[in-house]
């Protein structure tokens, strides 16, 4: 028997060259870094625009000149019917050999043995069934170009998901028809194998354009991925959108994104859809859950080992790789077949978390285009995840169950408030309470501490529109039985940029009837808010609708000096770890404490000290000039009812009354200090403080003296006030002998500082 080759017959309509040059177009995006920026081209990047090698011709010189001429013959229609007809059943005794030759010839490309090798037994005869159904169907004499094209396309889209590149693709059709060259004798049938040559090229070119179609969405999902990174406002909100936008890939059957907990246990905070919802329950009921340790059974997958690295792993089937034997039947049961663990990282750094995607078809993200499309998500990703480190902390892992419970009981009645007073010092009475939302899930409370983390930006606003009705209905109740209280309530910093925010504001201060300046917006000083004209005008709109502004958490982050000076605050707040120090070293917090102060007075603001747990601090704080305090010394959070019964129960003694102990000492050795500093600094004050040195003064300024000699006496500790006595004459000599010496900056005198202190406790 002989035989020959099949003609290769390129229709100029056919080929793959005539592609749209929209597919050519690249996109640049500039990747904000520590370092310069670099500008890399998704076009570059992600095209892999390389035309495929042609079909080369396997006819014979002596039969290029009849090719020709039939190649000008339509591939469909009655003609075409009629020429494939003649061949149909050679060509069904032929396909099976054909498909073995294929095969056995394919393994001799490096990418596609790697992928074939992949597969287990029955997914191998899988394979040879679909394609030799599928060279059936193209030589099909009633095959119609829109069935052609349809079946194409899908086959193209399975083609790139699985990984096979473009150029294998082209490869390997050439090597189909080489195959079928070989097992037919088709020297009666020149025509009719011509019009099955352009069916094959027609076929590539549309799988091509399946490979098209992916790669674009690809690039769509970069660009959406690149303005997240820039604008996402929390870890909550990256995570939902990224799983939506990744989710939405065709290649992308299920994906999830989390970190680990304390345990070293990966729990995905946000997931796909429910099919991925069902794989981690499942893996939760067969104790298969994800670890990042090495020494543990499941730390050896692709997720503990991308943690541990830093680069991408991959699964090219769950059913093949030994790797992932513990979660095969799992994988199998939803549907996943292939899958890339992603560690999100910065450059440089350890994972912050971890990104998996998941694929119904094995040889998933292994493609060269699928390879840069993951390297170009773990930079994004890495950028975003850092850059929102700087603003929320690390923040706690809470998986995506737990997640989903809590924002459901966030708008229902599990959600309650807590309210702790803020009390005046000067007079002892509660004039403001703070509102503090309580989660309850079952037995567990959650402080928003435990449960704004979980939030997005509908959540915040869902909480804050609960949190303000509920508060100042609750205020009317106590308004009615005799206590005008000020509300006070946090603020989200998006509130800024949007409007929902004001509008919800003045409607429930309109509907409950609160006046003006007693309903109080706490912004935490921790929280990133733009130091633009903008942010001070959105400030301003609730300032007109009478509402006033505290500056919470003040000396807890980095930009305090610059939001008081640059926001219309009424209020400030000092963080609540600043004063927790003072029971351990009291001396340099409350130094703090007492500049704080004066720097929100110097502004115009008055000033609240929060989270004290010691009454004793009570009184030193009002020495120092704070106006109010709240914290545990006071009250704890209470539900309302029980926060009314306590301040009912109040005998109106302020809570502060003035009495000696270390912190009052130290309070008043702070300020005969500073006094210190300004004879110190002053000419004529250092002058006269020289002169009287040596005296011994042992008498209260005359009636009505006033000016340096005042102040001399009263640093030489003859004051007449009581509050401002000191204990020991001769230690505030030697203090004052060793800053006129030396300076209140010299070791000398910090020494002798730090010797006084000690001795008052």
């Amino acid at each position: 028997m002989r035989f020959v080759t099949l003609p290769n017959m390129r229709d100029p309509a056919d080929t793959h060259r005539d592609l749209s040059e929209r597919h050519r177009r690249s996109v640049s995006i500039r990747l904000k870094t520590d370092g310069p920026g670099k500008q890399i081209s998704v076009g570059d990047a992600m095209n892999e625009r390389q035309e495929p090698e042609g079909l080369e011709s396997l006819e014979p010189p002596e039969r290029q000149a009849q090719s020709s001429s039939i190649g000008h013959s339509h591939p469909y229609g009655p003609g075409a019917r009629t020429l494939l007809l003649a061949i149909e059943d050679v060509l069904q005794r032929a396909i099976p050999e054909a498909i073995d030759l294929f095969y056995l010839r394919l393994n001799s490309l490096e990418v596609p043995k790697q992928l074939l090798g992949t597969l287990s037994g029955d997914e191998h005869s899988h394979l040879r069934m679909a394609q030799r159904d599928n060279l059936k169907l193209i030589s099909d004499p009633a095959l119609t170009e829109e069935a052609h094209r349809a079946s194409a396309l899908k086959i193209g889209r399975i083609h790139a998901i699985v990984g096979l590149d473009r150029q294998h693709l082209a490869r390997s059709r050439g090597i189909l028809l080489g195959a079928l060259s070989d097992c037919v004798d088709i020297a009666a049938f020149g025509e009719s194998l011509s019009i099955l040559s352009r069916r094959l090229n027609r076929d590539l070119a549309w799988q091509l354009e399946a490979y098209e179609a992916l790669q674009e969405a690809r690039q769509q999902a970069v660009l959406d991925v690149t303005a997240l990174a820039w604008s996402a406002n929390s870890y909550t909100d990256l995570i939902a959108q990224i799983v939506r936008i990744l989710g939405s890939l065709d290649e992308v059957t299920a994906c999830g994104i989390g970190r680990p907990d304390h345990h070293g246990i990966l729990r995905f905070e946000a997931v796909s859809d429910e099919r991925m919802q069902r794989y981690l329950e499942a893996m939760e009921e067969s104790d298969c859950c994800i670890s990042i340790h090495i020494d543990k059974r499941t730390g050896q997958g692709p997720a503990g080992t991308a943690w541990r690295s830093g680069k991408p792993e991959r699964v090219l089937n769950f059913q093949t790789d030994p790797a992932v034997a513990a979660w095969r039947e799992i994988a199998r049961t939803a549907g996943f077949r292939s899958s890339v663990a992603i560690p999100i990282r910065a450059p440089g750094h350890l994972p912050l978390a971890i990104l998996s995607l998941y694929s119904a078809l094995p040889g998933g993200f292994g493609g060269r285009s699928q390879r840069i499309f993951v390297d170009l998500l773990q930079t994004l990703l890495g950028f975003a995840l850092a850059r929102l480190q700087t603003i929320e902390g690390e923040g706690h892992t809470v998986p995506f169950g737990v997640r989903q419970r809590w924002v459901t009981l966030l708008r229902s009645d599990a959600l309650q408030m807590h309210y702790q007073p803020i009390v005046d010092l000067a007079s002892g009475e509660v004039k403001k309470v703070e509102v503090l939302a309580r989660l309850y899930d079952g037995d567990q409370m959650l402080t928003p501490g435990d449960f704004l983390s979980v939030l997005s930006i509908e959540d915040y606003f869902a909480l804050y529109v609960r949190a303000l009705v509920r508060a100042l209905e609750q205020r009317n109740v106590w308004l009615e039985a005799g206590f005008d209280l000020g509300i006070s309530i946090n603020l989200p910093p998006m509130a800024l940029h949007d409007n929902r925010y004001l509008q919800a504001t003045q409607e429930a201060m309109s509907t409950f009837r609160c006046p003006s300046g007693r309903l109080i917006l706490e912004v935490l000083e921790t929280e990133r808010v733009p130091q633009s004209l903008e942010s001070r005008d959105e400030f301003g709109k609730f300032k007109a609708i009478g509402v006033l502004l505290a500056e919470d958490d003040l000396g807890s982050g980095h930009s305090s000096l610059a939001r008081l000076h640059q926001f219309p605050f009424d209020l400030v707040k000092i963080d609540r770890s600043i004063v927790g120090e003072i029971n351990r070293d009291a001396s340099d917090p409350l130094r703090f404490v007492y500049q704080l102060t004066r720097l929100g007075h110097s502004l115009g603001m008055s000033v609240v000290a929060e989270g004290i747990e010691d009454p004793d601090l009570l009184p030193a704080l009002r020495i120092l000039g704070v106006d109010a305090a709240q914290g545990y010394a006071i009250s704890r959070p209470l539900p309302a009812d029980d926060f009314f019964a306590w301040l009912r129960s109040r005998s109106g003694v302020p809570a502060n009354e003035l009495r000696t102990n270390r912190f009052v000492q130290l309070a008043q050795f702070l300020l005969w200090e500073e006094k210190l500093s300004l004879v110190i600094n002053d000419p004529h004050g250092r002058e006269r403080l020289i002169d009287s040195e040596s005296a011994d003064v042992e008498r209260c300024p005359p009636e009505g003296e006033s000016g340096d000699r005042a102040l001399v006496d009263a640093l030489l500790g003859i004051e007449c006030d009581a509050s401002e006595r000191f204990f020991v004459t001769a230690r505030q000599r030697s203090l004052i002998h060793a800053a006129l010496e030396h300076g209140m900056r010299s070791k000398q005198y910090r020494s002798l500082r730090e010797r006084a202190t000690s001795e008052i406790g």
